[in-house]
């Protein structure tokens, strides 16, 4: 999973335990909230499946996290224990870092939990 160098970072030294991703129209989550898939059946994430932690699009995987739940919701609903989840120290920062990557072009996000493993992915 792609993470910015500075997130990624955090992952590795356990300080950010849950990324944001904006849902997307033809996504949807099963009826057992294990796994998200697209239309065309395609997975895209399952919960107990391990992810390589890599620091930028096509930088090799640095570590491992393994998802530990899934859940969607509004992106304005994340609480201040979410945002230390995220590694960040305000509802404020997030709120700017997420209208910075998409605006309000996505006002529902998927909320991946997830811990710091050893192992491949």
């Amino acid at each position: 999973m792609q993470f910015k160098r500075e997130l990624a970072n955090k992952i590795l030294a356990g300080e950010k335990t849950q990324t944001r991703r904006p849902v997307k129209v033809n996504e949807y989550q099963t009826t057992h909230d294990d796994l998200v898939e697209v239309r065309n059946g395609r997975l895209k994430w399952r919960v107990g499946k391990t992810y390589s932690v890599q620091p930028g699009r096509g930088k090799k995987g640095e570590g491992f996290m393994k998802l530990t739940s899934i859940r969607r919701e509004k992106v304005e609903s994340i609480t201040e224990d979410d945002v230390m989840a995220e590694g960040l120290v305000s509802r404020d920062k997030f709120l700017e870092i997420w209208n910075g990557f998409y605006g309000d072009a996505y006002p529902e996000c998927w909320v991946l939990e997830f811990e710091l493993v050893e192992g491949e992915a």
